[in-house]
């Protein structure tokens, strides 16, 4: 049963659907549910304000962890109806983001402060109009104006090791702000550096179960932990090394031929 009160907020920032499910967009979404799993929520299966929400004991508090489903653009009607059902003001508002200017595998944590470039966060601090609220970045990288790729194409691809690496890193770091608060927080995690993703069986539990390539073998990894799938089409070379996709197999294998397809157009203009 639901408390009637609610002393927290955390929100994690996406775009709902298969297609957008291990984006760089969608770190928010991530780290929602692995921490969700690490509290022992599970999925997030309620319905409310726009938004799928689950609530979690905290360091004596009650937790509402939520994943607005207006799309990104839109996150600000989620949050801002959510706030007011529980009568809370922005300060009880924890949001995790993904930042293009933060470098990947590193999370930041701040007080408060401008939305920069995401338009996630212009939408939640233009509605609650206060942007008077603690947050975590993710950092995904930026391509680089060297290597030709859109901003917008890069961050609705699939995120790579090192952001992986860092959303794993952020349960922690909310259960670290609830229980000793944002200065604690930012002094523990704000110089961290999280390293590769190890392949064993911790809390990769993003949206189960996730499916990814580590040259040339697909791994299916669960809460039981990695297995080894055959790689159906990958004769001998394939590499996409350290790429997350979070889709069943028939998508998986939809991108293979797709990287296959473009070698052989590489092979035939050389």
């Amino acid at each position: 049963m639901e408390p009637k009160q609610i002393d927290f907020i955390v929100c994690g920032l996406g775009n709902p659907g298969s297609k957008y499910e291990m984006t760089r967009h969608n770190v928010g979404f991530c780290a929602i549910d692995l921490l969700a799993e690490k509290l022992g929520q599970g999925r997030l299966k309620s319905a409310k304000c726009k938004a799928l929400y689950g609530v979690c004991a905290v360091g004596g508090k009650n937790v509402l962890l939520m994943k607005p489903q207006t799309f990104m653009n839109l996150s600000g009607e989620a949050v801002r109806d959510m706030l007011h059902a529980y009568g809370l003001t922005p300060e009880k508002l924890l949001v995790v983001f993904d930042d293009a200017d933060l470098p990947a595998g590193r999370i930041r944590i701040r007080k408060s402060g401008s939305a920069g470039t995401h338009n996630g966060m212009r939408s939640i601090i233009y509605l609650l109009e206060s942007d008077q609220f603690p947050r975590i970045k993710v950092g995904i990288g930026h391509p680089g104006r060297e290597s030709g790729e859109d901003l917008a194409d890069y961050v609705l691809s699939p995120m790579d090791s090192d952001t992986w690496a860092a959303v794993r890193t952020v349960p922690g770091a909310v259960i670290d702000l609830l229980e000793h608060g944002v200065e604690h927080a930012m002094q523990e995690y704000n110089n961290f550096s999280p390293g590769p993703a190890p392949e064993d069986n911790a809390d990769i539990s993003c949206n189960l179960p996730v499916f990814f390539i580590i040259s040339p073998v697909i791994y299916r990894a669960d809460v039981s932990g990695l297995q080894q799938e055959p790689l159906v089409p990958g004769k001998g070379g394939l590499r996409v090394d350290g790429i997350f996709i979070g889709a069943a197999r028939k998508k998986l294998l939809v991108i293979i031929h797709r990287q296959e397809r473009r070698r052989e157009k590489d092979r035939a203009a050389g």
